[in-house]
């Protein structure tokens, strides 16, 4: 990997992605990228603190993601 301490930061994209499967097709081409373990949760959320339990609802929503997958992330 060229870069192994970058990481997909999921906090901020699903509000601003509000289609679901929009969302599952983002966080399925990220695997499918061999990106499995670059995804994380960032709890940067400037002025939108709010956002994150929608966040965080999306996230567990998705089926094809596991529970260890799901814990990695956040």
């Amino acid at each position: 990997m060229i870069h192994p301490n970058v990481y997909a930061d999921l906090s901020g994209i699903k509000w601003r992605i509000t289609k679901l499967t929009t969302f599952y097709g983002y966080l399925k081409d990220l695997i499918d990228a061999g990106l499995e373990d670059r995804k994380m949760f960032g709890t940067d959320g400037g002025g939108f603190p709010e956002t994150f339990k929608l966040v965080i609802e999306g996230i567990n929503s998705v089926e094809f993601l596991s529970d260890q997958m799901k814990g990695d992330i956040f």
